[in-house]
This record gives C-alpha cells, structure tokens and sequence, in this order.
C-alpha cells in the first residue's frame, strides 16, 4: 500500500487497521517521511497526532542504528558525522568504551556536544545553564535520580575545553554533579573508570579559582593521587585570591602524602608563610596552625623525620592528608621558632654530609684518573 494511504489509514475507526498502518510507516521509516510531512497537516486529529509521534519514532530509529554502527566500527576508517566525537577522540582515543560512553554522552546532552563542535561563543553560559537544571531537576530524586554519566561526562567534556570560560559558581556546580552516585560508580567502572577519570582531571587542570578546592578533594576523595599531585603543584604556583590558606595547606599536603624528596624545594618557601589556617582553644590555651607549620610537617615527612622531635607532639593522623591540620598548631611563637631552627640545623647537617660525600666521590675519580 503506497505510503500515503497507509497516513489516511492512521484514522481509521479500526484499531488493528491504525496499528497496522503504524507499524509499516514506522518500518518504511524516512522512504516514508514525505506522506507523514503530509499528514501533519490532515484536518484528522488522530491522523496528525500519530504523525507527529511517528517521526519522532523514526528519528529515534535512524539515530539508534547509527549509533549503534558507530560503536560496531572502532579501530575502522568509516566516518560518522556526530558532532564533537574527533574533538572527544582527542582525549579519550578511539576504543570501544570511548564510543559507547559517547553514545550516552550524546544521548544525554546531543545540544551541549553540537555547541562544542560549533565552538559556540556563548558555550560557557549554555554550560552553565544546563548544569544548573540539571542539578535543580535532581533534587530530591533520591529514588531515581534524574542526572545519568552521560550528562556528567559531557559536561565535563565541555567545561574542560580550553575556550570555555567559566566563573568559580559554574565550575562548583560542575564539581557537585561529580558527586552524584552515578559518576561515582562510573570511577568503579574497570571500563568507564580511565575515561572518566581523564574528563575529571582535565577538567580540574582548567579551573584556577577558588572552587580548585573542590577539585583537588574529589582528586583524593577517588584515589587519584598522581593527578592530585600535579594539581597541587599547580595550585601552589596561582597567585591572587584562589591562594587561600585552606587550599595551600591541601596543596601541601598532598605533595607531602604523593610526593617525595625531590619535592622539598617547592614547599621550603612556605617556612615563611605565616599565614592562619586553623585556631584550636584546648583547656584555655590557644593554638595556632599557620601555612609554615603545615610546610613544615611536610617537608619532615618527605625527609622522613620524626615531626614529635620537632615539638609536633599533639599530631592526629587524617587517611585523605596524613594529618589533621588542626593538631599542626604550636601554643607559642617560640615553640614554632625552635621547631624552624632544628629543621634549619637538620639541612645544614645533611648538606655538609652531602659535600663530604661529593669530596669522597672526587677523590676517588681522582685516584682512578692516576
């Protein structure tokens, strides 16, 4: 039956007659589209309402066997016209989870991924506003969330690329849908976990405001210790408000728990910081932790120093920072300076040790040049 006809027969008085007609529009997908274009203009209700909802269907039919072709033809030279997958490819590379994680991410946010590719002046704002309903519509969904990987990993896809400008509000709200249930399972993921993990990464290497502290705990919070390490290198290079006591201390932290000795250097001019991170009263008696204690500590710990010999005697260990910083603190000024004093006699000593050793080394090549 022509195609046409089979429109007029959607408003039958039949209902196996509509379905049957139905089903074959929808099977003869777009050879069919013009007599459904027609259809939407019938002066039938029915006849206008099953067309309207028969494009849609064959829409999502084309688009499902398309995406489905996508993920079949990895490691192949077959090309496919979805938008922002070349840009994402060069993140991610071309496997078969990095296809199937595309097809969720254009599943959840096919507008977002299109404003990517067309590198939209306005990307940012449509980011923003994106993620703000999305979170909005996730409140109080606690049975069946609303937001899927696919929005997380898009949006993270979009607010990490280099022409996206986001303020410090955008990009907290950004690192709050990293805390939904679904992205963390997605960390778990043996498959999705690297890609993941790589959006995550360069996502927080783009932020450089104030909300870098959200970014750098969700680092650590997911194990991620040597992404989390050359964040907090990089943090503790930004100049102007985002170097906040509590994100330098995190900085250092973290570079105490990642790192190693070679590391010593970077943090040894925050011996000068005094800067207040923590205030603690304990039976009357205050104690102060400034960011020269926490540089301190770390730098025992990278030395492997004992910090009770330092006078850090009231040290709490922490699993995410070795320590609570908190405890760090020192009651007096001469407390802290004697404690500074010893670090400074400490790397006195073991530079004369290393001259010796150098002298040692030369007096030898010296002999053997004989």
């Amino acid at each position: 039956m022509p195609s046409p006809a089979l429109v007029e027969q959607i408003g039958s008085d039949s209902y196996a007659a509509r379905e049957r007609a139905r089903e074959e529009l929808a099977r003869r997908e777009y050879d069919a589209a013009d007599a459904i274009g027609v259809g939407l203009t019938s002066d039938d209700l029915e006849v206008r309402y099953h067309c309207e909802r028969l494009l849609i269907e064959i829409r999502e039919q084309v688009i499902q066997r398309e995406l489905d072709q996508f993920v079949a033809a990895t490691g192949t030279d077959k090309k496919f016209d979805f938008p922002a997958w070349e840009l994402l490819m060069d993140v991610l590379g071309d496997s078969q989870a990095s296809r199937s994680l595309y097809v969720e991410m254009y599943r959840a946010e096919p507008e977002t991924l299109k404003a990517v590719a067309g590198n939209a002046g306005d990307l940012g704002d449509r980011i923003t506003a994106r993620v703000q309903l999305l979170l909005r519509n996730n409140r109080g969904q606690f049975l069946q969330p609303t937001v899927k990987i696919g929005n997380v990993a898009a949006i993270l896809f979009a607010g990490g690329a280099k022409e996206t400008e986001l303020g410090q509000g955008p990009n907290s709200q950004i690192y709050q849908l990293c805390y939904q249930p679904v992205f963390r399972e997605a960390l778990q993921s043996s498959e999705q976990s690297p890609l993941m993990k790589k959006l995550l990464t360069r996502f927080v290497a783009q932020t450089n405001d104030y909300s870098a502290y959200q970014g750098l705990n969700l680092l650590l919070q997911n194990n991620m210790q040597e992404e989390a390490l050359a964040t907090a290198v990089r943090l503790l290079e930004v100049k102007g408000a985002i170097a906040q006591p509590h994100i330098k201390q995190m900085s250092i932290l973290t570079i105490a728990k990642s790192g190693d000795a070679s590391f010593a250097p970077r943090l040894t001019k925050f011996l000068e910081d005094k800067s207040v991170c923590s205030q603690q009263n304990i039976n009357k008696v205050q104690y102060k932790t400034e960011i020269r204690d926490v540089a301190l500590f770390a730098l025992l710990h990278l030395a492997k120093q004992e910090p009770k010999e330092y006078g850090f005697d009231r040290i709490t260990p922490n699993p995410q920072f070795l320590v609570n910083v908190h405890t760090l603190g020192f009651k007096a000024e001469e407390e802290r300076q004697a404690a500074l004093d010893k670090w400074q006699q400490h790397v006195a000593e073991q530079a004369k040790q290393e001259d010796k050793q150098d002298d040692k080394q030369d007096d030898k090549q010296d002999d053997n040049a004989r």
